[in-house]
């Protein structure tokens, strides 16, 4: 694994600044939670990454999943 990320940032040096992945949470006076995070397939697009849509439908599918469990009321009302 640590070979392929580091044959990842030796080709695409600039995608760097976007990993790891990171994850931001915010919730309103309203008790709102919003989850939000640069989507896999947009960061691919902005430093121009060549053969790697697969993974990055796979992450992107992974993080949608967490989003919902993690701002869904029953994790939320769980969690306080």
């Amino acid at each position: 694994m640590f070979y392929y990320f580091e044959s990842w940032l030796h080709r695409y040096q600039d995608s760097a600044i976007d990993l790891p992945q990171k994850v931001l949470i915010s919730k309103y006076v309203s008790n709102k939670v919003w989850l939000s995070y640069n989507d896999p397939n947009s960061l691919i697009k902005r430093h121009d990454i060549k053969d790697c849509d697969g993974v990055a439908n796979k992450i992107s599918s992974v993080l949608n999943k967490l989003s919902q469990d993690a701002t869904s009321k029953t994790t939320l009302a769980n969690s306080i």
